[in-house]
């Protein structure tokens, strides 16, 4: 069975603990995040330094909300407990609705989806086989996911940083591939962006991020972390793009293959409208 968590940077008019308060009253079982708490099934309210409301990042510069000009001051991060289908995130938006916590999202913030099955809680190699297999997947698609979000968001691009196109073409899905190899594949080391930054960021700044799955990491939670949708508050935006990536992970075709299959060329010739109809088609099958 696949397990999901979620991840959703917002700004609120209210502090965390009035939030936690308010959700609370509404049945929503939410606490207080303490760094590497066990699973406790709950809803967490965190703070996280890179999320910034008020109107202004760290640099002083204006920031703008993406659906409205109104600006609330309070930063968090919610994060789900570990799930198996959308209810409580329906209890959670509709708590949220009926109540008087209002949340915008804007440029710096980001919507997190991880996960996982009991292989890869495990690191078999039946759970590495789909993590090749979403990877190489995911990789294919790519281009047609970043076509969907602003540019800000496809720095944090795996396709772009990938400079070994040899060695993904030779990936077989079907193949054991060992968590270093995928991880220096994937995730590699790579310049930052703003020359006024360090030369090389944190690897873990990819569309899909593996270091969760790295079997000598303190806190292991053995998941595989999505990275690239822009923040959300909206519910239907949430539902869907956490359905496109459990598909995607519970899948066994080779979209490599099937793009030959339907197009008669390799996917990276494909275009944006191409490699729609070959989605769908990757979907049903």
């Amino acid at each position: 069975m696949t397990t999901f968590g979620l991840e959703l940077e917002i700004c609120a008019n209210k502090t965390k603990n009035d939030v936690i308060d308010t959700l609370a009253r509404k049945n929503i079982p939410i606490t207080l995040s303490q760094k590497h708490k066990p699973e406790t099934g709950e809803w967490k309210i965190m703070h996280d330094i890179s999320i910034f409301c008020g109107g202004k990042n760290k640099h002083g510069k204006l920031i703008a909300n993406d659906k409205t000009k109104k600006t609330y001051p309070y930063s968090m991060e919610i994060v789900s407990p570990i799930l198996t289908d959308y209810i409580p995130v329906k209890n959670l938006f509709k708590a949220m609705k009926q109540s008087d916590i209002v949340v915008t999202t804007n440029r710096t913030h980001a919507f997190h989806i991880h996960l996982s099955n009991d292989n890869l809680q495990k690191m078999t190699s039946k759970g590495m086989r789909q993590v090749t297999r979403f990877l190489v997947n995911f990789y294919v698609f790519e281009p047609l996911f970043r076509h969907l979000h602003p540019r800000r968001r496809s720095l944090r691009s795996n396709v772009k940083y990938l400079n070994r196109q040899k060695d993904f073409d030779n990936l077989n899905i079907f193949n054991d591939y060992s968590y270093k190899y995928l991880y220096d594949l994937f995730n590699p080391y790579r310049p930052d962006e703003n020359p006024n930054k360090a030369a090389w960021i944190d690897r873990r700044y990819a569309a899909v991020n593996l270091q969760n799955l790295d079997p000598n990491k303190h806190a292991r939670k053995g998941t595989i972390e999505i990275r690239n949708h822009k923040g959300t508050v909206s519910l239907d935006d949430v539902l869907s793009w956490t359905d496109i990536c459990k598909k995607i992970f519970e899948k066994d075709t080779d979209a490599r293959i099937l793009s030959k299959s339907i197009f008669n060329k390799k996917f990276t010739r494909c275009t944006n409208s191409e490699l729609s109809k070959l989605f769908s088609s990757f979907i049903m099958i």
